[in-house]
């Protein structure tokens, strides 16, 4: 009898631990902050599914057409699949994020516990925890980030967690 408890546990871990999506892996894309308009980069999941990850930057009306690598403005970011998230921040003309807001989650397939949104300076991040229906002990938090790094706006996500950007 122990041997079969052994035998279950082992086998009951070993198909809970393949049920966990490749959400660990960091993924990242850069993107323009001098370029005003929408930015979009596409991934495909393991399973086929479309994930796109992007973000706007619309200049402030009285920096607009200027030279400086820092043009003041609002930046969206997004992501979107069946977990999709998105917030607002601020770049003042400095190149520091002034502020973060209008974070907002959809969810098709999974239940979110908790979001919440942080920032610094140089990095935003909206965090959201979430489980799976099928499997709720399997909780999982995944983020989706804008960090400024010179004159790019690099966006990483732990949602999908794929390096498959096309």
């Amino acid at each position: 009898m122990k041997k079969f408890m052994k035998i279950f546990v082992l086998g009951l871990f070993m198909m809970l631990l393949s049920a966990i999506p490749a959400f660990a892996k960091d993924s990242e894309i850069v993107f323009d902050l001098k370029t005003p308009g929408i930015q979009i980069q596409e991934m495909k999941t393991q399973d086929g599914t479309t994930v796109l990850i992007g973000c706007e930057y619309i200049p402030s009306p009285q920096t607009k057409g200027a030279s400086k690598p820092w043009v003041a403005g609002t930046t969206r970011v997004w992501i979107t699949g069946p977990l999709s998230c998105e917030f607002r921040m601020d770049i003042s003309a400095d190149g520091t994020i002034t502020n973060a807001y209008d974070e907002a989650y959809t969810a098709i397939g999974v239940v979110v516990k908790d979001d919440e949104l942080t920032y610094t300076s140089r990095r935003a991040t909206y965090t959201l925890e979430f489980e799976t229906p099928i499997y709720p002990i399997l909780a999982n938090r995944g983020y989706l980030r804008g960090e400024i790094q010179g004159d790019n706006l690099v966006l990483s996500e732990t949602i999908y967690g794929l390096n498959i950007f096309s």
